[in-house]
């Protein structure tokens, strides 16, 4: 077990959603929306990230910026299947599910919102360890408009958390910081983080796509296994955590990069969803 370092301050944003049995699959409540600086944070509420996706987005602002969910059922473990599905607003470039706009964030679940466990997806494992890639970053208040409301009042802020930045931008095309596709279309190599993969069709009985599967195949988004959980030696921790039930995602912006025309990028959040 272990926890990322992130903010040292609490703020809430305590929002439920309503509505039949549907709304039992996603998130219901904001326990923490602490985003990093960022050109849409001033403008953005942690009440967007739940329900069913609908298009309305919440930003997490720049490397290290957050948002804690509390699903409003249990996720548990579906073995060798997807168990929840976090939607962003990433997108094909051109159409070419080859070429992506992917702002990827990491992805914690707790059963309790005390101990929390990483997942390591395709780019953090033994081989690339978590540890080995802990950044810490110092922003200060330049810009009234992209410094968050939450730390109004603050001239500085500092956050340490794991960074895909030296993993991620190597699969970055030079013209227009595209993410490709390493291998065929037929193997996914970027899976197992948020705003990575676009929205599908999510209808009201909506199925996750297979993971590994490259491109979309129904609902899109970003199918998540509780098989990839790792340790911060990008160590499995699989066998530990199977038999837990699960109630609290947090989701975390995990590279520092920007686009002289996008801006930085900033891992945004449609909705997270339970597999049934």
């Amino acid at each position: 077990m272990f926890s990322l370092l992130l903010f040292l301050s609490c703020y809430g944003d305590p929002s439920y959603v309503s509505g039949g049995a549907d709304a039992l699959r996603f998130a219901g409540q904001v326990i923490a929306y602490k985003p990093a600086p960022g050109q849409y944070t001033g403008l953005s509420a942690g009440s967007k990230a739940l329900g069913a996706p609908d298009g309305s987005i919440v930003t997490l602002g720049d490397f290290g910026g957050s948002i804690t969910l509390r699903m409003s059922s249990s996720i548990t473990d579906r073995a060798e299947e997807a168990d929840f599905v976090i939607w962003g607003n990433a997108f094909y470039i051109g159409g070419d599910p080859r070429s992506r706009w992917a702002e990827p964030g990491l992805v914690e679940v707790s059963p309790d919102n005390v101990n929390w466990y990483l997942i390591g997806g395709s780019l953090f494992n033994a081989g690339n360890r978590p540890a080995a890639n802990l950044l810490i970053v110092t922003y200060s208040n330049t810009n009234n408009f992209i410094w968050p409301p939450w730390l109004n009042g603050y001239s500085s802020h500092s956050v340490t958390n794991y960074s895909l930045n030296s993993v991620f931008t190597q699969q970055l095309r030079n013209r227009d910081s595209a993410y490709t596709n390493s291998t065929s279309d037929n193997v996914e190599t970027l899976y197992g983080f948020a705003d990575c993969t676009p929205k599908g069709e999510v209808g009201e009985d909506w199925v996750a796509d297979d993971p590994l599967q490259f491109g979309i195949e129904t609902s899109g988004g970003d199918p998540i296994m509780l098989e990839w959980a790792v340790d911060s030696s990008g160590n499995s921790i699989y066998s530990a955590i199977s038999n837990l039930s699960f109630r609290y995602i947090r989701i975390t912006t995990a590279v520092q990069q920007a686009s002289s025309r996008l801006g930085e990028r900033s891992t945004e959040i449609d909705a997270v969803g339970i597999c049934q």
